[in-house]
């Protein structure tokens, strides 16, 4: 009997551990990818970030970041940033860019999603003086309306 009772405990032990330790699923449909291709002066360049689009406020997101060059040296500034409709809520980045012709550069990106925040939450690419890009997450569930895409204009000055 004892050994009966030893087996069951192991085996609820084990699920309870099992269990409590498994990763949160991803649903493949969750995943985004936003590409954008420059033009103009800046034709051959592109700027990618990837990632899950749903978020849990008070915890992390990762994503990943791509810029290509494929034209002239490229040395510059950019910036990552998680908005609002109303402000920036947080500098997530702000590094530069010296990327080699025909090349590129690979950056992971966490998000600190703030407590207490359901809603749309826009996550920025900005290039100053080149392109910028908004990706659209959800946090805290289904996201009923995306942020406006307020004046970010002022760090956007394409080149003459």
């Amino acid at each position: 009997m004892k050994k009966i009772i030893s087996l069951i405990l192991i085996l609820v032990f084990t699920l309870v551990l099992v269990t409590g330790c498994q990763k949160k699923s991803v649903n493949k449909s969750d995943i985004f990818t936003s590409t954008y291709d420059l033009a103009g002066a800046d034709e051959g360049r592109s700027i990618r970030i990837s990632g899950n689009k749903d978020g849990t406020p008070g915890e992390q997101g990762q994503y990943k970041l791509n810029i290509n060059n494929n034209a002239e040296p490229w040395n510059d500034d950019f910036y990552v940033e998680l908005v609002d409709s109303d402000a920036i809520v947080q500098e997530i980045t702000h590094a530069k860019l010296d990327i080699l012709a025909n090349g590129g550069m690979q950056q992971p990106i966490t998000v600190n999603f703030p407590s207490g925040f359901k809603g749309a939450l826009g996550l920025c690419v900005i290039i100053p003086k080149h392109a910028y890009t908004i990706s659209v997450l959800s946090v805290g569930g289904n996201a009923e309306v995306a942020p406006k895409m307020f004046d970010l204009s002022y760090l956007y000055q394409p080149k003459e």
